[in-house]
């Protein structure tokens, strides 16, 4: 059923024109490690980025050639599939509760790019086909932009004279901008919205 299913996928055109299956280019390999950031952890392979960066031209198309293969076969190294999950402390915090520490899981360098190539193609076919709501992990999309459609939609609708029934969404915790707890002064008061639903 699954390869049935993969193989129907496999058909897909992309945008472009071209089929989703063929095999990668080494002009989409480069692409793909020029968006990938450098000096991150490696995996269990201990295959850092930089090495594939930085090789020769040579090694580039045997490992675009070994990446196709995988793709081809629909198989990938074992190693591939396992991460190191490392945890790390949260500022501030005491060392001796598990609450304290973010689980950080590295995954192989190799297995990241294959990903990434795989993601470039699907990514343009799916987009167009998700609903407006849907906002995460799309790009160029984010929560303000949901904040946006939820005010457009309530406009609309009392300018409609519609019925529009009450809820609150409601976060006692303090939203986090950037990485730092932000307070309702920094960020408008968002920390507490109260709302109408559609």
């Amino acid at each position: 059923m699954v390869n049935k299913e993969l193989s129907n996928l496999w058909k897909i055109p992309t945008p472009e024109g071209h089929s989703i299956s063929e095999p990668f280019r080494p002009e989409e390999l480069a692409v793909t490690l020029r968006c990938l950031k450098s000096l991150k952890s490696l995996g269990l392979d201990c295959i850092f980025l930089e090495f594939i960066l930085h090789a020769g031209s040579a090694l580039k198309s045997w490992f675009c050639n070994f990446l196709n293969s995988c793709m081809c076969q629909l198989k990938i190294p074992n190693i591939w599939r396992r991460g190191q999950v490392v945890a790390i402390p949260k500022p501030e915090k005491p060392l001796g509760d598990p609450k304290n520490y973010h689980p950080i899981s590295s995954l192989c360098v190799p297995f990241k790019i294959l990903e990434r190539l795989i993601h470039a193609r699907v990514e343009p076919i799916i987009d167009p086909l998700l609903p407006r709501e849907q906002a995460g992990f799309r790009h160029g999309r984010s929560t303000v932009d949901q904040l946006t459609l939820l005010t457009q939609d309530i406009a609309d609708r009392f300018s409609d004279k519609k019925l529009t029934e009450p809820c609150s969404l409601t976060s006692q915790q303090p939203m986090t901008l950037y990485g730092t707890a932000a307070t309702p002064a920094s960020c408008c008061n968002c920390c507490l919205i109260d709302t109408w639903c559609i």
